[in-house]
């Protein structure tokens, strides 16, 4: 299942659970994670869906692990 998240810099993106496991070294919910929009090393951590704007969650849309 696909999870939202919101890197350091402020990109929206989902990503698969079993995809952080592998790609990501983890810090509680904070994970350090290669950002799929720009391509950079960041600190990411989960977002509820429910409070996304509509402009946030169609750039988790488009961008994904």
């Amino acid at each position: 299942m696909a999870r939202v998240f919101r890197c350091s810099d402020g990109h929206y993106f989902t990503a698969n659970w079993g995809r952080l496991l592998l790609g990501s070294a983890h810090f509680g919910e904070t994970k350090f994670l290669r950002c799929p929009v720009d391509r950079r090393w960041r600190m990411a951590k989960p977002v509820p869906a429910a409070r996304l704007t509509p402009e946030e969650a169609a750039q988790a849309k488009q961008y994904s692990l």
